[in-house]
């Protein structure tokens, strides 16, 4: 992906990119609007991981938001409320029978680079990090299979495997 394209060059990017839909951030494709939760041995091409956090460290599942906050997202460092943030990448195949690896396609500057990545010396953007391919082990998908943050929004968005709905990889006629 190419910033002149119209998306970011990040993961959330990438994915929306791909699926020619609207840009959405990371953890928005873990919301049941977007995609619907699997076992991660269940996991396809086109599938996709996600991983939903609170970038301050604070606790994700909120039951009330200040009403000066849209979804937990503006000023929340010293309200203690959460500011959702996540990761997602395509899951490819398997690279092999056990099913504990797989191959994924990514775009990032801080997970998982392969070695052009780290040789990159760019000062803003480090475009050989960006839509790498590369192997990831299923402990990382496993351990977001347990993240859940609430979101104004969308009520609550989850982490782990998901296959998302039809309606973002099907062409509308």
């Amino acid at each position: 992906i190419n910033h002149t394209w119209g998306y970011p060059t990040d993961c959330s990017g990438f994915v929306s990119w791909a699926l020619k839909t609207d840009l959405k951030k990371a953890f928005e494709y873990g919301a049941d609007e977007h995609s619907t939760s699997i076992e991660v041995e269940d996991m396809h091409f086109g599938d996709v991981a996600v991983h939903v956090f609170d970038k301050n460290g604070h606790d994700c599942d909120v039951d009330d938001f200040p009403p000066s906050t849209k979804d937990g997202f503006q000023n929340t460092t010293s309200l203690n409320i959460p500011e959702i943030s996540g990761h997602i990448y395509f899951f490819d195949h398997w690279n092999d029978a056990e099913k504990k690896q797989f191959w994924a396609y990514e775009s990032s500057s801080t997970q998982d680079q392969t070695e052009e990545c780290l040789n990159d010396k760019g000062l803003i953007t480090k475009y050989s990090c960006l839509n790498h391919y590369v192997v990831k082990d299923v402990k990382e998908v496993k351990k977001w299979q347990k993240e859940k943050c609430k979101s104004k929004e969308y009520g609550y968005v989850t982490g782990g495997a998901k296959r998302l709905n039809s309606d973002l990889i099907c062409e509308n006629e």
